[in-house]
């Protein structure tokens, strides 16, 4: 049944009911009717009178006066007279229409009337039962509503996230290319979403051992179509290999070099300088784009650089390097350095007699393992001499890392010194190369790394190398913030003038076990206690801008560190004090100074004390916080003792 059908017959029935109660029987039986005609009592007219019906009605005219409208009217058929009404009648009559205006209300249309009442009361269930239904929906309806919203509200599917989102998201995968290829085979719209997105394909790794096949270049020519016109990060890794395999992967290095315009980053690893200089020679073309460049020749053997393949060199990376007008950084590995070529066979003393390649001037970071050589008919042209050359002519060069051996000092005994204006960053990873520091004025000298491996320790040096660094603290101190002192025991210094020469020093380490004073002690001893020692005025202490002190290899006396942290971290005399991370090893029969520290820092509110075991290292780790407001950023303290050292009442935390 229809819902509009039911309703109809329920008004129906409803307003049937209505005009029943309303309507009321008369005396002779006749019903009355719900309303009256809005009709005026007029006065009862005389038949035969027209003058006085004339006279009663306004406007109208006498009998003997033509009238062309009451003429017309008596020619017509008169109108039958109303039925007659009774006084109960009269009384319930309308106001006539000028008294009262009403606006005129539609009568529905009435249908036949329900034979009985069991009729209306299975309308009115039926009418009941569909108002119920309709409830029903409509609850169902808002849940549903409901539940919508609340997923709206809700994260996002993988799939449903918007293009820019995933693109950040990828952005992380792409710099690993086989994580990126996996993220494409989630799903369609993951696959479709990479494929439209150039920047994720712009870092590319070529291993030239699977270039030969005809499915793998063209692999290597989709990718960098899918690239688009973006910066390249080529990285090229050639293993050992032929001179047929070098012919089949020809074709794939040219594909590479076709988009040579858009390089910024380039590397390649090899195990042959030879093989290096081929794929080099390749590019042909200019990269105005390249920003870094990075060569490492890692031989399977004992193998030296050639000198007289330098012009060949040369000749090679010319078109490279003359076109990289933003090449910046240079990373070398047992590949020689394209300094330049001499213009007479005379031993250089100053610039002129060298010409330089005009890409040196550009330079801000510059890394050299093993490609120093010496140049020269006679090979007079060392090491030192050329490596000086270079710093000449590269004003802006702000990083310097040297690993290289065989330097030679008889020959530039009377080379003046460079004073570097731009240089920040200076690592040294040889013992030999401590003679640059004779050669070099740093004087914006920010970082100081002389990092040597342990095989390096039993080289004999002369003392122009050992006491390299004690000389330039003396002659011409670099306003130095960070020194890092590793597997060196030559140095020749004592605390007080590593203290006095240094005064703006913020982070020191030292990793150093044969690294003694004149008197036999360890340095970092001395120093230790020359940092702890606490002034009877409130100047500043030594190094007050100490924020970390990092030392191991050497096991410190517990009393010295006691005072330390008594007259550095734990004194409210000396706000500046800021330690940040402190980390040395301990003597294990220190242990009742140690239980002395703990009390302290719980009486100056550092937090608790956490003692863990690692391996056969016990550590602590301390918050210091200052008790009068001043709060010292977070400083994690690490103190690393024996295994066999006893807690006695230290808390262990698992």
């Amino acid at each position: 049944m229809n819902r509009r059908t039911v309703f109809d017959d329920v008004y129906d029935v409803l307003m049937n009911l209505h005009d029943r109660m309303v309507a009321r029987p008369a005396q002779d039986g006749a019903a009355l009717a719900t309303t009256s005609t809005p009709t005026s009592k007029l006065p009862a007219k005389p038949k035969n009178d027209p003058g006085q019906v004339a006279a009663s009605v306004p406007g109208s005219k006498l009998p003997d006066e033509p009238n062309h409208d009451t003429d017309q009217a008596a020619t017509s058929t008169p109108a039958p007279n109303p039925p007659a009404k009774s006084e109960h009648d009269a009384d319930r009559a309308v106001p006539s229409a000028p008294d009262l205006k009403l606006p005129p209300k539609p009568k529905p249309e009435l249908k036949a009337e329900p034979r009985s009442l069991s009729e209306i009361d299975r309308r009115i269930s039926l009418a009941r039962k569909e108002l119920a239904h309709l409830q029903l929906e409509r609850i169902r309806m808002s849940r549903s509503i409901a539940k919508d919203e609340k997923n709206e509200r809700r994260p996002t599917s993988l799939n449903g996230m918007p293009p820019d989102v995933l693109a950040i998201i990828f952005s992380f995968c792409a710099e690993d290319q086989s994580t990126f290829c996996a993220v494409m085979l989630v799903c369609r719209n993951w696959r479709a979403s990479t494929l439209q997105m150039p920047q994720l394909w712009c870092r590319l790794e070529v291993l030239c051992q699977k270039m030969v096949h005809a499915k793998r270049t063209a692999g290597l020519g989709l990718w960098l179509a899918r690239s688009g016109d973006r910066a390249l990060h080529v990285t090229i890794t050639a293993g050992d290999c032929d001179q047929a395999r070098y012919d089949r992967m020809q074709f794939s290095l040219a594909q590479v070099n076709l988009h040579q315009h858009r390089w910024r980053y380039f590397s390649i690893l090899t195990t042959s300088e030879q093989l290096a200089l081929r794929v080099l020679g390749l590019c042909a073309g200019p990269a105005p784009l390249l920003e870094s460049l990075v060569v490492h020749v890692v031989p399977n053997g004992a193998q030296s650089i050639c000198p007289s393949t330098e012009d060949s060199r040369l000749r090679r990376l010319q078109p490279i390097f003359t076109h990289a007008l933003r090449l910046q950084s240079v990373d070398l590995t047992n590949f020689a350095l394209p300094i330049g070529h001499p213009v007479d066979s005379k031993s250089p003393l100053s610039q002129s007699n060298q010409v330089a390649m005009p890409w040196l001037r550009r330079l801000s970071s510059l890394t050299l393992v093993s490609s120093m050589t010496q140049s020269g008919p006679d090979r007079h042209y060392c090491k030192i001499e050329r490596l000086i050359n270079v710093l000449r002519v590269s004003p802006g060069l702000a990083r310097l890392v040297i690993d290289e051996a065989g330097w030679q000092e008889s020959d530039v005994s009377s080379l003046p010194a460079v004073s570097l204006f731009a240089l920040h960053e200076l690592e040294l990873r040889h013992p030999e190369a401590l003679l640059l520091l004779r050669y070099i004025r740093p004087i914006t000298l920010r970082g100081l790394a002389l990092s040597f491996s342990q095989k390096h320790q039993s080289i004999k040096l002369s003392p122009s190398c050992s006491g390299a660094f004690r000389s330039m603290l003396l002659t011409s101190p670099p306003p130095l913030r960070l020194l890092i002192i590793e597997s060196v025991h030559f140095l020749h210094i004592d605390a007080l003038t590593l203290v006095a020469q240094l005064p703006s020093l913020a982070v020191f380490a030292m990793y150093s076990a044969s690294q003694l004073t004149v008197d036999g002690t360890p340095l970092v001893t001395d120093l230790l206690r020359l940092l702890a020692n606490p002034f009877a005025s409130p100047a500043l202490p030594h190094w007050p801008h100490l924020t970390m002190f990092d030392v191991s290899r050497v096991e410190l006396p517990g009393l010295a560190i006691f005072q330390f942290f008594e007259n550095r971290v734990f004194s409210r005399q000396n706000p500046a004090s800021r330690i940040e991370h402190f980390e040395c090893s301990f003597d294990h029969d220190d242990a009742d100074i140690f239980q002395m520290l703990v009390r302290m820092s719980r009486n100056h509110k550092v937090g608790p004390v956490h003692f863990s075991q690692d391996k056969d290292k016990w550590v602590i780790f301390l918050s210091v916080v200052w008790s009068a407001g001043l709060t010292v950023p977070m400083a994690a303290v690490y103190l690393e003792g024996l295994s066999n050292f006893t807690d006695k009442g230290f808390r262990k935390t698992q």
